[in-house]
């Protein structure tokens, strides 16, 4: 029996200090209740979006929501990379208003992708949008907090064109109103790539391949507050991560010209590869010895079985005629 509970305490180990992978569908993208239909957008109910989170930050001593981002895990969530010139410290989630309570979890650790800078000049501002952020603990899956799906994670998997519709959400401005405690959502068309980045460089924005537009109807867009919140879009019954809300034209918001979103698809293998960098610490710190400890217990009662069937097996051969 001690054998036996020890044997499964040395794997479930191994498994939580080695494996953090990114789930798959079902256990991915699922929202039976998000319907196609912010700033000119709609309130969201949080079982429509249950992997939406909302980021805590400090600023000058006060605590407040900064940014959006999307559970893509138990542990991680991926976010735009400005949005960490704060100081991040917890995030919101299985909520989309935010006076309510939901379940607040502390942030671990952040990662900025390493080609972002916070302070190179315009030209180049809206290339390498993203971040991670590792929290202190897993989160419990319910029917209001559930993990988003990553592009890859799909079969068949085709990338967006013409004819996608994307959802955005987050709680930044709507119509003309300062940003909303109520989670809002809207619908938008995909935009064309190179007449995008006409219209960007025209107002000496630039930015790399690595980005998807959307938008450019008038009174639908992302805005102030919207900030790296997800951009989705459904494939058969799941719901995927397409792009990370990075940025706009100008001061207004809904108006012709479409918006910049962060390309997840082109930042997976830097998004697994800094999950791997990141749960490292666990393995070398806590892990190690956790495992190190089971498999000596394990080792040594393994040892003792032994020692006690020769024993026993000898014992037998003494007392027979």
């Amino acid at each position: 029996m001690i054998f036996s509970i020890l044997l499964n305490l040395f794997f479930i180990n191994i498994n939580y200090c080695l494996e953090l992978e990114l789930p798959t569908p079902p256990n991915c993208g699922w929202s039976p209740h998000l319907n196609k239909r912010s700033y000119g957008s709609d309130p969201v109910d949080v079982v429509h979006m249950p992997w939406i989170v909302a980021i805590e930050s400090e600023f000058n001593g006060d605590t407040d929501i900064f940014c959006g981002g999307s559970l893509i895990n138990s542990r991680y969530v991926l976010t735009a990379a400005h949005c960490l010139a704060r100081d991040v410290v917890s995030v919101l989630l299985g909520t989309t208003d935010l006076t309510s309570p939901g379940e607040r979890v502390k942030v671990a650790a952040v990662k900025i992708h390493e080609n972002f800078s916070f302070h190179v000049d315009r030209k180049f501002m809206l290339s390498f949008e993203i971040a991670l952020l590792k929290l202190e603990e897993d989160v419990d899956f319910s029917r209001h907090i559930q993990p988003i799906c990553l592009p890859s994670q799909i079969e068949n998997y085709n990338p967006p064109d013409k004819n996608t519709t994307f959802i955005v959400s987050g709680w930044g401005e709507r119509y003309f109103q300062t940003s909303d405690n109520i989670l809002s959502k809207t619908e938008l068309p995909f935009y064309d790539f190179e007449e995008c980045k006409k219209i960007y460089s025209s107002h000496k924005m630039y930015f790399n391949d690595k980005v998807i537009c959307a938008g450019g109807k008038l009174g639908k867009d992302s805005c102030y507050g919207d900030s790296g919140g997800p951009l989705v879009r459904k494939i058969g019954n799941t719901w995927i991560l397409e792009g990370i809300v990075n940025d706009g034209i100008g001061f207004s918001c809904g108006t012709l010209n479409p918006g910049v979103y962060t390309n997840v698809l082109r930042y997976e293998k830097w998004i697994k590869k800094t999950m791997e960098e990141m749960e490292e610490e666990i393995v070398d710190r806590r892990c190690f010895w956790i495992i190190f400890i089971c498999g000596i217990i394990l080792f040594s009662l393994i040892v003792i079985s032994v020692v006690y069937c020769k024993f026993k097996k000898t014992t037998l051969e003494i007392s027979s005629p």
